[in-house]
């Protein structure tokens, strides 16, 4: 899910069971990940991008440092 208040977005998934972490890809259009790549420890994030569309996806991350397939794209827009 996404929510955009006052230009800060707001992105949370379900946890997956047995991650260690979990990389945010983010980009200029779906699939993309030319804009950010970013590995962090909790299922959700939060940023203050500027204004645009941005197409975010996630994968669970192993200990061992392998990832599974992208969730499902997101666009998120901040006006």
């Amino acid at each position: 899910t996404s929510t955009v208040v006052n230009g800060r977005v707001t992105i949370n998934w379900p946890a997956v069971p047995g991650a260690a972490g979990y990389v945010i890809e983010a980009g200029s259009s779906q699939g993309a990940s030319n804009l950010l790549v970013s590995a962090i420890t909790t299922p959700g994030v939060q940023a203050s991008p500027g204004r645009g569309q941005y197409w975010v996806r996630a994968r669970a991350r192993s200990a061992c440092g392998a990832l599974s397939s992208p969730s499902p794209d997101i666009l998120v827009t901040v006006p």
